[in-house]
């Protein structure tokens, strides 16, 4: 299996949609692992799709109604592509609803066995429960792909619902700093708006100290490890607080709380003079950036935005190359980010045909 083709999924926890990316890897003789991304697309969710999921339903039967629904979604999208795109089979991470590692729990929607009748394709998915059972917190995932494919870089940020950073320098250390895009688009809602284009509006508010400090006395900030965030955590813990003030005000201050939690990590890192390799939604937020830029460049770091295809898809080629791992039976969660017992091959097989792994 020297060159595949695989459908990356990616549903985050921003709600922008169904992001899609076609990735082609090939392994050269020397074992290096090239990529390509073939092709790239993401799909909005239906109005009905996005208000259940923004509001975590928590019914039995709404959950199964919603996991089904979601993978007639994802199929109709799927089974739109072209079919000169070759695709030999889907890697998808899910739909998170409950992330609660503690209790040796990770749910994600978006059944591979449903997915992969729907559209005649081998699905590979469930990448976090086997290191959850493991004792690990079952996330991040990225930091694989940053060690193997983009190996120029030691420092990796990713501003997406959440905000989380790598180092591949030395140990592979990687975490969960801070809710990000989450709070910016709760806020954002507010005033009409899916997003803050830019950071326009955060930019003409103030700093909003009494917010800026009932965040920080969030018990997740004075946690030292074992670190990872859940959405429904965010929603019962974070939203509430910005409720009050104005969300201009809010958005200010959320961009400088978010500077300052990953100023604060990379110094806990002892991380200086480093390109940050910078991807997600919040790589668009002009003023989100500059107050990143701001904080750390105090000890010489300094934000790198890539092309717009890694920004928008690198989570997606992130899934793909953990199929791609899976499927050539290699370790692809790495137990010194997820503080588990052991590295792992992440990843249930749904096979309509019965044919992965055996061309």
């Amino acid at each position: 299996m020297s060159s595949i083709r695989i459908l990356g999924l990616m549903s985050g926890s921003s709600l922008d949609g169904l992001d899609l990316a076609i990735c082609q890897f090939d392994e050269r003789s020397e074992g290096k692992i090239t990529y390509e991304i073939i092709y790239s697309e993401t799909v909005p969710y239906p109005k009905e799709i996005h208000d259940v999921l923004s509001k975590s339903p928590n019914g039995f039967k709404d959950i199964v109604r919603l996991d089904f629904a979601l993978c007639q979604f994802w199929a109709k999208c799927i089974n739109g592509i072209d079919d000169s795109q070759e695709v030999h089979f889907i890697s998808s991470h899910g739909h998170t609803i409950w992330h609660s590692p503690d209790e040796s729990i990770s749910v994600q929607l978006g059944n591979g066995g449903t997915l992969s009748a729907l559209t005649r394709l081998p699905v590979v998915c469930d990448f976090r429960m086997q290191d959850v059972a493991l004792k690990g917190q079952g996330t991040p995932l990225v930091p694989i792909l940053e060690k193997e494919l983009f190996k120029e870089y030691i420092v990796f940020l990713n501003l997406g619902g959440i905000a989380n950073l790598t180092s591949t320098e030395r140990t592979v250390q990687a975490i969960d700093v801070t809710p990000c895009n989450q709070l910016l688009n709760f806020l954002s809602d507010q005033k009409g708006f899916s997003y803050d284009d830019g950071g326009k509006m955060a930019a003409t508010g103030n700093m909003d100290h009494e917010l800026y400090d009932s965040m920080m006395a969030l018990p997740y900030f004075s946690q030292s490890s074992n670190k990872s965030l859940d959405n429904l955590w965010i929603q019962e813990n974070c939203f509430p607080l910005l409720r009050k003030g104005t969300p201009n005000n809010g958005l200010f201050t959320l961009c400088h709380f978010i500077a300052d939690r990953v100023k604060d990590q990379l110094s806990n890192w002892g991380i200086s003079g480093q390109k940050i390799f910078t991807t997600g939604g919040g790589a668009y937020n002009d003023f989100l950036i500059d107050c990143i830029n701001l904080k750390i460049g105090v000890s010489q770091n300094e934000i790198f935005i890539p092309t717009k295809d890694m920004i928008e898809y690198k989570e997606s080629l992130l899934m793909a190359f953990l199929g791609y791992l899976r499927i050539q039976k290699k370790p692809n969660v790495l137990s010194s980010v997820t503080t588990s017992s052991m590295d792992t091959v992440g990843g249930a097989i749904y096979d309509v045909y019965g044919t992965l792994g055996h061309e």
